[in-house]
């Protein structure tokens, strides 16, 4: 049962600003007609108000990656949600030089990171994003200087941080397993060569895949001829990184009484 409080009984017109109430709070009003006869049947709203205002600014947006046609962007949540849930963001696009804003992107409320696609490379923009809830969308935040949108380029690197002494021991039979960290830009090739004659994947033993991150070497059923130096080779227009692994087979104890 709803319980009414009066906020005023000196309205003399259809419209009135009510004060004091609290934030995130559902209300109900209604409205009693009075006259010199006394009070009539009271009009209510069929449902209930949230007092709320519009979030604040996202925090801290920046750009976190570039590349050809695309920016991968990132923020965090504004510090004041309005009393009211976020609902999402809504990012948007401006080339510099045009006083036109786009919309690019809308996200989930959940998400604080979100790659923008479809720019146009070589061009110069800047981002800005805006959060938003059942009230209304905030003022935006914008990034604190303008980006070129085009391929960044970074020589290839082989991170052999997790094999300090590039030596790997295998026991006979068991495959070998090499997973190695890469970055490059653009994507690289990526070859494996044993003591120095390349290699190439085969359906019984041997399986090279390769992406922009990492390249897998594994060679199943090892011998102790599969001892040896493995050469990882990444290259791209930019450069070429080597670095060779030596790789032992430990035979297999026999014992005897």
């Amino acid at each position: 049962m709803k319980s009414y409080k009066t906020v005023t009984t000196e309205c003399r017109k259809t419209l009135f600003r009510i004060t004091g109430l609290e934030e995130s709070v559902h209300y109900f009003f209604r409205v009693l007609p009075e006259n010199i006869y006394g009070v009539g049947e009271p009009c209510e709203i069929p449902e209930s108000v949230l007092v709320c205002e519009v979030p604040s600014l996202p925090q801290d947006l920046h750009v976190v990656d570039i590349g050809k046609t695309s920016a991968i962007l990132n923020w965090e949540r504004p510090l004041h949600d309005g009393g009211s849930r976020l609902t999402g963001y809504v990012i948007e696009a401006n080339i510099v030089g045009s006083d036109r804003w786009s919309t690019v992107a809308t996200v989930k409320q959940s998400i604080s990171q979100h790659t923008v696609t479809g720019l146009t490379e070589k061009e110069t923009y800047l981002f800005r994003i805006r959060a938003t809830n059942s009230r209304g969308v905030s003022e935006p935040r914008e990034i604190t200087g303008s980006v070129v949108i085009q391929e960044r380029l970074l020589a290839p690197y082989i991170d052999l941080t997790g094999i300090p002494q590039k030596i790997v021991h295998v026991p006979a039979g068991k495959p070998i397993d090499l997973n190695i960290p890469i970055k490059a830009q653009p994507a690289p090739v990526c070859s494996w060569s044993f003591n120095g004659a390349k290699m190439k994947d085969s359906l019984d033993r041997v399986k090279i895949e390769s992406n922009g991150k990492y390249t897998k070497l594994t060679v199943r059923e090892t011998t102790i001829d599969d001892t040896g130096s493995y050469t990882l080779q990444v290259k791209n227009s930019i450069g070429t990184a080597t670095e060779i692994l030596k790789v032992i087979i430990l035979g297999k104890c026999v014992c005897s009484w």
